[in-house]
């Protein structure tokens, strides 16, 4: 059995940690948004809300089918994977998972996808097919975006509708260039422009009205 785990909250000052607390094993992804911190599941793909006023764990919210085996099960290929990130807006969460069904070096069907889940009922929709190793989406301009492998092995970024959920566009990064499967390009979102960083080299991408 995994141990326990500790969720710190740090002054941001001093980057002195200020209180503790303890929540279940395999919660490795932090997403603060809206007032609220969020903790995903890598392996079972469970959501639990944190309270930040009395560091609580509050709830907690399916956000898909737990995996057998993690980061290593997805490189081997077979019944395995890890859920890679999540975004979350007033209305829904949105969460990215690889499951690996061919393996590193075989590059046939999509192995990712992104679920919009409910805030309200908790309820996810079916998920979007969205390429091979997504990175955790954020949200910007009205828009979810994340990254993630296409099927020329090329680092590109996905556009998904907040609403329903669905994919709205894929558009190339501004220096599209062949990755290694496993390199990770880590989307930041700021007031006017979305940041993309991976390599050693930092993008900015400029919102333009049309959302692409």
């Amino acid at each position: 059995d995994q141990p326990a785990g500790v969720l710190a909250r740090f002054d941001a000052q001093t980057n002195s940690p200020v209180r503790s607390v303890a929540v279940r094993p395999g919660l490795r992804r932090v997403i603060v948004s809206h007032g609220m911190v969020w903790l995903l599941g890598e392996i079972d793909g469970v959501l639990t809300r944190v309270d930040p006023q009395s560091s609580r764990a509050e709830t907690d919210i399916i956000a898909g089918e737990p995996h057998k085996r993690g980061f290593l099960g997805a490189l081997i290929g077979g019944d395995a994977g890890f859920y890679t990130g999540a975004c979350v807006t007033h209305e829904a969460a949105f969460v990215a998972d690889h499951r690996a069904n061919t393996g590193l070096f075989k590059f046939g069907q999509p192995e990712a996808t992104i679920a919009r889940v409910s805030l309200h009922d908790e309820r996810a929709a079916t998920p979007r097919p969205v390429g091979r190793w997504p990175m955790a989406p954020v949200e910007f301009g009205g828009w979810i975006w994340l990254t993630a492998l296409n099927d020329r092995g090329r680092q590109g970024l996905v556009r998904i509708d907040s609403v329903t959920g669905h994919v709205a566009g894929e558009h190339p990064l501004p220096r599209d260039r062949p990755y290694f499967p496993t390199s990770s390009v880590t989307l930041v979102a700021g007031e006017t422009a979305m940041w993309a960083g991976s390599d050693g080299f930092l993008q900015r991408i400029e919102f333009v009205e049309s959302g692409q």
